[in-house]
């Protein structure tokens, strides 16, 4: 303890490398310790450089906990932590600060010379809220861009969540009283057969609540859930009225978990859109990073300052796979390895040598060159994350709703996907229209059959980059359905509409019409494995890594599990065992010899439990965390209030994008689960008694569909 205290107090350390500070307050979790060796500096240096922010959040835990300040540290930590400058990940559940991706659109969108004018009475509500300022026609609230009246509110939701309207609608359009412009230029009708609402009732909900308490409609706007937590928790209670009648505001969903999360899961789920669209975007402007480029760079590495050194986009991504699942536990890459464990570079080729989503016949929709995306949300590419966190937003609704949302949200799982699946183009064609291309060249190829007298084509061929695509094919996506299903009686309109405003692509429009209903039979199964494998079940550890709702209403779900993962396991037999007995074998299907299988030398997991396993890379890190709960001391506690700030740091990170979520090991996993156990909340990740046994070759699950890959 006297130690401890000693070099909490200043004690200067000499650093190991050019990332580690001296003076930080917090060198236990810093390399240039008494006993660090030079592979283990080395190697935190380089996941330092590979996780932006790390060394950040450190120094700030460490300001928030100067000598002699005890608990009300770790509270005063969460504030300073969302402030500006705050070195954020994309796709991280956040509050809307000064410099936050979603402010900077705000701020961009009121520059555009049909920003509306705003509304007087709005104005004067919103100047009673702390952090007010107006400038113009331009309304702010701690810095960050805030509507004032219903057209200013209309112009910001558009440009907030544009992806979700087809790529050429006109902002002072829709929703303007024109409800076949709406159904067309929109994509609501899909959204409400999903989760029970649209856009355009999205807007009404939150006009309702600016008119009723401009508190809680900057908490919502901003995404603060203390403040929506302080501002809901009590009303609606005891009896009294519920939420939505006390804001005024319309029942857009009847959950069965209560009266608040009804009232707030329509801002939860618009608020999880908007997480996995920045990932999506992440990854766009990423496109270039391909599986073919990674694997050439690593090669021409000599030695591992040559990654150091590297500081092009490929290169930082390739930083991020030494955090990847084959690296680390290299026991994965097979027992034949002509190098040490101290070979970092060694060890970085052998792993992207060994992981399947890096090779040319990894299952994943391809570039429109032809080349495979190496970047993965999940284990899953831009093309696929996109259909399968709109299926886990169902996936979040589905055991909550109620008989009064049936009505809307579809059950029927054929069309729910189908559905699925054209928003996803939609939303893809708003963030990269090359990815949304190559998926429905992928998914809808269909050969033209020759036709007989007076036979109308039922299937027509798709052409990628055709002209006009970007008005073809999300407009047929948005309709596909709507003309001959519940618009029926706006068929002749919408139709009508569409030969005015497209003239050029109305025919082509409609013999794609013909063809959506029956596309997209082959991807059923697959988009729905992709959701489920891709993310623990609700509750579960690592749940919040989904596109779940609820994860907004739990931001400190994973701090419990991360405890548990800081503090030291011993060796297990029966773990043992497990990891032994669950020789998930990967690599190309096994080939057949005399009637056996020959599997190949590579594993799904590794041979030593994986959390030892890291525990003893970051012993001396681990080491500092452990508590000695039952020691009544002032150090103690200053010390739990560290470890918890340090938790909580991870937890708010841990469904963002970051090399633990690119990590192409996670790719193995879709749809590799046990026969059986596919889709069934209870069972999908257990494990039963005849699955743990040794040497069990399950080489052939993986590739889970008929058609092998896409």
């Amino acid at each position: 303890m006297g130690m401890r205290k000693k070099r909490m107090a200043g004690c200067e350390v000499k650093p190991a490398s050019r990332l580690a500070t001296s003076r930080d307050g917090l060198d236990p979790l810093l390399p240039g310790l008494p006993g660090w060796d030079e592979k283990q500096s080395r190697f935190f240096e380089i996941v330092t450089l590979a996780m932006p922010g790390l060394e950040e959040s450190a120094a700030r835990i460490a300001r928030a906990f100067p000598v002699g300040e005890t608990s009300a540290c770790a509270i005063a930590l969460s504030s300073a932590t969302t402030g500006a400058g705050f070195e954020r990940w994309p796709g991280m559940r956040d509050e809307i600060a000064t410099g936050h991706p979603v402010a900077v659109a705000l701020s961009k969108a009121t520059e555009d010379e049909r920003y509306p004018v705003a509304c007087d009475d709005t104005v004067r509500a919103l100047s009673a809220v702390a952090g007010f300022q107006v400038s113009g026609q331009v309304c702010s609230i701690d810095g960050v861009t805030v509507p004032a009246g219903r057209s200013q509110l209309k112009f910001l939701v558009h440009a907030r969540w544009r992806a979700l309207f087809h790529p050429m609608a006109r902002v002072q359009e829709i929703y303007a009283g024109n409800p076949v412009y709406d159904r067309v230029m929109t994509t609501d009708h899909i959204q409400r057969q999903l989760w029970g609402f649209g856009v355009f009732e999205f807007v009404g909900y939150l006009d309702a609540i600016l008119s009723k308490s401009p508190e809680l409609f900057v908490a919502l706007w901003l995404r603060r859930w203390e403040d929506l937590d302080r501002l809901t928790s009590q009303a609606g209670s005891q009896g009294g009225p519920c939420l939505s009648e006390i804001f005024g505001t319309p029942v857009l969903l009847t959950l069965k978990t209560g009266d608040r999360d009804s009232f707030l899961a329509p801002w939860a789920i618009m608020s999880e859109i908007e997480r996995i669209v920045e990932i999506a975007n992440q990854m766009r402007a990423r496109r270039g990073i391909t599986s073919a480029a990674v694997r050439a760079r690593v090669a021409a590495y000599r030695t591992i300052d040559d990654l150091m050194a590297d500081e092009s986009e490929i290169g930082k991504h390739i930083r991020g796979l030494l955090l990847s699942s084959r690296f680390v536990h290299h026991t994965m890459n097979g027992s034949n390895q002509a190098f040490a464990d101290t070979d970092l570079l060694a060890r970085l080729k052998s792993s992207v040598a060994c992981s399947d989503a890096l090779q040319k016949s990894f299952r994943r929709v391809e570039c429109p060159n032809g080349e495979a995306p190496a970047l993965l949300m999940n284990g899953l590419d831009l093309a696929h994350f996109m259909p399968a966190s709109l299926h886990q937003i169902w996936l979040g609704l589905a055991d909550q709703t109620g008989p009064q949302d049936c009505r809307q949200i579809l059950r029927d799982t054929v069309k729910r996907i189908k559905r699925e699946m054209w928003l996803s183009i939609v939303i893809l064609a708003n963030i990269c229209p090359p990815t949304a291309q190559s998926l429905t060249a992928k998914l809808m190829r269909k050969v033209p059959v020759q036709l007989a007298a007076g036979e109308k084509r039922k299937y027509v061929k798709i052409v990628r980059n055709e002209p006009g695509w970007l008005i073809v094919y999300p407009t047929a996506m948005i309709l596909t359905d709507g003309a001959y299903d519940a618009d029926r009686h706006d068929g002749p309109a919408i139709m009508a509409f569409v030969k005015a405003k497209f003239v050029k692509q109305a025919e082509r429009i409609e013999d794609l019409l013909l063809t959506l209903p029956d596309s997209f039979k082959n991807i059923l199964k697959k988009n729905v494995t992709s959701a489920i494998d891709s993310a623990s079940r609700i509750g579960k550890p690592g749940w919040t890594r989904g596109a779940y709702h609820r994860a907004w209403f739990e931001p400190e779900a994973e701090v419990e599990f991360l405890r548990k993962c800081s503090n030291f396991i011993l060796y297990d037999e029966k773990l043992d065992n497990v990891a032994k007995g669950f020789d998930y074998l990967s690599g190309p299907a096994a080939q057949r010899s005399s009637g056996k299988f020959v599997p190949q030398p590579k594993r799904r997991l590794p041979l030593a439990h994986p959390l030892e396993n890291v525990q003893q890379i970051f012993r001396r890190q681990f080491h500092d965390l452990q508590i000695p709960e039952i020691i009544p001391s002032a150090e103690v506690q200053q010390q739990a209030d560290r470890k918890f700030a340090i938790l909580q740091q991870a937890a708010r990170r841990f469904a963002a994008w970051s090399p633990t979520n690119f990590d192409p090991g996670l790719a193995e996993r879709i749809g590799s689960l046990p026969a059986g156990g596919k889709g069934k909340p209870k069972f999908a990740w257990a494990l039963s008694k005849s699955e743990i046994s040794h040497s069990k070759d399950w080489s052939w699950q993986r590739d889970w569909d008929s058609c092998g890959r896409i």
